[in-house]
């Protein structure tokens, strides 16, 4: 059973649907019935339903149900042994159909996409599906509806031509369920139970915790200036109002993974038919001005099959079309659209780009290295790493801060030596994030160096737009009001020697960035802007961000931090030289203890902070200095 509107472009595409049906009724021998509650557009669409469901699906008995006449939409569940929503648009969120058919007894497959994976417990209310997008696939669609020469619901079809359901993966699923009734019924029942959880008392007892949540970070954001990027949704500045955020940046969640663009790619088992079939099919052609002609596809698919035995990426095929002064716009929407249509498939793999490095004619004074660090955050690596990897003239430091994923065994395993340096911090239980910052450092070897954490995401030109603004004794800093990118930095490496890179005495969360810039800016250098659309930060909970720091209240570092930073540069400027070490610590301890003491007690206290004693023996008269800091703490902190 599938209910729902029934639109291929803006729904969901019933071509992995019809072929899971199809190779249940042929491995199982069963009759197989496909029931389609809903309504269609128009006869047009409702044809093309039926002629590819007939074409892919011969053994499957298709059924229409008038899912606009509300009793047969109430009835049609009570026939269902299986549920299938494998939803594809980005319109689809957080698939109401699917907590119906869970709350109806209906054991679900569904795609693994947006709210569904919310929703579905993969393995015990119903199966997952997985889903991918590609890099820069459906971006000039975006541009074109932002600008309003595409209409939302074309913008829909376009976009929806590059996302691909696992096809293979959807057959394995139905027809599991359809081989095991006891499968079902477990699926069944505990879905039944996990459909409770979305009763309006529970909903709206969920609405008043965000809300409550909110008013905390609208208060946090009053005592932090800086945290009022929390909610990811503020309006841009003037100077880059006219960018609109990338198709990556806007569904990041959206599929189980993004395909970068130096993934490996290989030919696939065509599932639902050839080149000729797909290009010919209602359901497939569609928005075909989107991507190249059928001719360069045939082109393209034999470039990537496994025959040539030669490694092939989007990234080289679209660096070979700028060679031959040839246009590569519709490059990743055609792989993506071919993905889709089961004609190639990606591959976990990364590979290099030989061509484009050996092409480029760099200089010292333009290379930069990218340094990161990893200690549980594999899951981010795996996919700004190959971006950051594609980068023309760039080096890529990547430091295995003990990590219990094996990030650098990851690594070696998908890149050569050429590409990343993997340096290893054993030993270590908790993260520092300025000792393994500076062991990246340490391992840079080009001019400038570009920090950049683990769940930050570079634009594909990166490299190319950044070189434009490098200059002596400049630092570039992206201060965004999308929060989770302000440690993304580059500077000329010898002048971060110089000043000893990340100070050693922060501990926890937050402000070693800063620090290091307001180190820089010390010792005379000016600092400009990194364009907010270079950078894409990666969402995640606060309990990622601090699951191997021994404080887990983010807050509780980040303010002990902050008043250390703000002490230790104003007792700076005072003297004209940076505390020592040892006296940096001592006025850590002190500020860490007294914050805690003022957090616990949820009120006020004042930090002194002594600059030294000095006599004057003409005068028989002694005088101290010192700063002061009043902290005071609210009670929603």
């Amino acid at each position: 059973l599938f209910v729902g509107r029934l639109s291929h472009h803006a729904k969901s595409n019933p071509l992995p649907m019809f072929v899971a049906c199809q190779r249940a009724a042929s491995s199982t021998g069963r009759p197989i019935v496909l029931v389609l509650a809903g309504w269609y557009a128009s006869d047009v669409v409702k044809a093309a339903f039926e002629s590819e469901a007939a074409r892919v699906a011969p053994l499957v008995k298709l059924v229409h149900v008038n899912g606009m006449d509300a009793r047969w939409r109430d009835r049609v569940w009570a026939v269902a042994d299986v549920f299938v929503s494998l939803a594809d648009s980005v319109q689809e969120t957080f698939g109401l159909t699917v907590v119906e058919a869970m709350a109806r007894g209906i054991a679900v497959v569904a795609s693994d996409w947006n709210g569904y994976r919310e929703t579905i417990q993969h393995e015990r209310t119903g199966l997952l599906v997985p889903t991918t997008m590609v890099e820069g696939a459906g971006e000039r669609a975006l541009i074109a509806m932002h600008e309003e020469r595409l209409s939302y619901d074309h913008f829909l079809a376009a976009v929806g031509q590059t996302v691909c359901v696992c096809t293979a993966a959807a057959c394995d699923a139905v027809e599991r369920l359809l081989c095991s009734p006891e499968l079902r019924r477990q699926f069944a029942e505990a879905g039944a139970r996990r459909a409770q959880d979305f009763s309006w008392e529970k909903i709206i007892a969920r609405y008043e915790r965000l809300w409550f949540e909110q008013d905390r970070l609208m208060v946090l954001s009053n005592l932090h200036p800086q945290v009022r990027g929390w909610s990811g949704l503020e309006s841009r500045n003037a100077a880059t109002a006219t960018v609109a955020p990338s198709v990556r940046e806007i569904f990041a969640r959206y599929p189980t993974t993004w395909v970068a663009l130096n993934s490996e790619l290989q030919t696939s088992g065509c599932a639902l038919g050839d080149l000729k079939a797909i290009a010919s099919s209602p359901l497939a052609n569609h928005s075909e001005h989107w991507r190249e002609n059928d001719e360069s596809i045939q082109q393209l698919i034999e470039c990537v099959s496994t025959i040539s035995n030669t490694p092939f990426s989007i990234f080289q095929a679209r660096h070979e079309r700028d060679t031959r002064g040839e246009s590569s716009a519709a490059i990743a929407d055609t792989f993506a659209w071919m993905m889709k249509y089961d004609l190639i498939q990606s591959t976990a793999k990364s590979i290099g780009t030989p061509s484009v490095r050996a092409s480029y004619s760099s200089n010292r004074d333009s290379e930069i290295t990218f340094t990161t660090t990893c200690m549980g955050r594999l899951s981010h690596l795996q996919q700004t790493l190959p971006r950051m990897v594609s980068q023309v003239g760039c080096h890529v430091v990547v430091v295995d801060y003990s990590c219990p994923e094996n990030s650098g065994r990851w690594v070696r395993d998908n890149f050569t030596s050429d590409q990343v340096t993997v340096v290893h911090v054993p030993g270590r239980s908790r993260f520092n994030m300025s000792e393994a910052k500076n062991a990246a450092i340490s391992a840079a070897k080009t001019e400038w160096v570009c920090l950049i954490d683990a769940d930050v995401l570079l634009a594909e030109d990166f490299a190319i737009q950044i070189r434009q603004r490098l200059a002596p004794k400049r630092l570039l800093r992206r201060i965004s009001t999308f929060w989770g990118v302000g440690g993304t930095f580059l500077a000329d490496r010898e002048a971060i020697m110089a000043v000893g890179m990340h100070d050693p005495v922060y501990q926890g969360w937050g402000e070693e960035d800063n620090d290091l810039l307001d180190a820089l800016r010390f010792a005379g250098h000016q600092s400009a802007a990194i364009p907010e659309e270079l950078l894409i930060h990666l969402h995640h909970s606060d309990e990622v961000r601090t699951q191997f720091y021994e404080t887990s209240d983010r807050r509780i570092s980040h303010l002990t931090n902050r008043m250390y930073r703000i002490a230790k540069w104003d007792m700076a400027k005072i003297t004209g030289s940076v505390p020592t070490l040892a006296r940096r610590v001592r006025l850590y301890d002190s500020i860490r203890s007294q914050v805690a003491s003022a957090i616990q007690e949820r009120g006020s206290v004042t930090i002194q902070v002594p600059l030294g004693e000095q006599t004057w023996n003409g005068l028989s008269t002694s005088t101290s200095k010192q700063l002061s800091y009043k902290i005071n703490i609210l009670d929603t902190f």
